[in-house]
This record gives C-alpha cells, sequence and structure tokens, in this order.
C-alpha cells in the first residue's frame, strides 16, 4: 500500500509538471517524436467564482438575497477541511456530483 501512495505521488507530480510545462508554453499537447507517448491537456469552460466573503461584508442585503434565490455554493475542500477541525457537521446530506474542468489525456502511440 505505501509503493502504491508513492506512486500515486510521483504521478500527480508529473501530471503537475506536465500541465505546468503545458500552460507555460501555450501548448495543448506534447509528443515524443520516437515513440510516440504523449499527453494532452484536455480543457472545458469552467464556471466562474465569486468572492462570497467580501460580498457578505460590502453588501450584507445583496448577500441575503443571494442565500434566499440559493445561489451561494460551498467549497468542496473547505467544507472537508472545516468538517475535520469540528466546526461544522452534517452537510455530507446535501452534497451535489461536482464537474471535472481539466484533465491530463496520456497519448498512445499510433501503430
Amino acid at each position: 500500500r505505501a509503493e502504491r501512495l508513492a506512486a500515486e505521488r510521483r504521478e500527480k507530480a508529473a501530471a503537475e509538471l506536465l500541465r505546468s510545462w503545458l500552460r507555460a508554453n501555450g501548448e495543448d499537447e506534447l509528443v515524443d517524436a520516437e515513440s510516440g507517448w504523449g499527453v494532452r491537456l484536455q480543457t472545458a469552460q469552467g464556471t466562474p467564482r465569486y468572492d462570497v466573503v467580501s460580498l457578505r461584508e460590502h453588501d450584507p442585503a445583496l448577500w441575503q438575497r443571494c442565500v434566499e434565490l440559493a445561489l451561494v455554493t460551498l467549497d468542496h475542500r473547505a467544507v472537508q477541511a472545516q468538517e475535520r477541525a469540528g466546526q461544522i457537521a452534517g452537510l455530507d446530506r446535501y452534497r451535489m456530483p461536482g464537474s471535472t474542468v481539466e484533465r491530463l489525456v496520456v497519448i498512445e502511440p499510433r501503430k
């Protein structure tokens, strides 16, 4: 199990390195000319986010209206962190599926 976790960490680090290189160089794909193996950055239009903390502080009436209209959403990672810290509980029953914005796809050599 420890070996698998170490391999997953190395894989995530390599993927992030490749993702960063592709972004920094304005490329969508990187393919090794000899082997044909490569990676492609697959992107989709992500959903814009809003600074709800500032909204609540600077315009409480608009914040309240957004809450009443069910426009406010919670960040899953932040919720998990607050649950682990014992600050909140009971949100699991309200969780809904999320969406993926970007993924790194391995390109196999053409035969």
